[in-house]
């Protein structure tokens, strides 16, 4: 008889086919949200990253945890490479 073990990571998908979460035992859940076909944001517990674009250039990172914000200005290529 097969040996059956417990799941190490779950993933999660969104009808686009793209990782919208995962979680692992014992860890706190990451959550992503998307704009259009770029990550916007990322939550991992009680911390929030965000992606500031406008059209195709990205323009600055958002950091918060507990109320703090920590932003970081971010400059480009022409092939949107920070």
């Amino acid at each position: 008889m097969p040996l059956l073990r417990e799941s190490l990571c779950h993933y999660c998908y969104d009808a686009l086919d793209r990782l919208i979460g995962h979680a692992r035992q014992g860890v706190q859940r990451h959550q992503r949200f998307y704009c259009k076909s770029r990550l916007a944001t990322e939550i991992h517990g009680a911390i929030q990253y965000s992606i500031v674009q406008h059209g195709d250039l990205l323009l600055a990172q958002l950091r918060s945890e507990a109320g703090a914000i920590d932003t970081t200005l971010l400059a480009t290529d022409q092939q949107c490479s920070v």
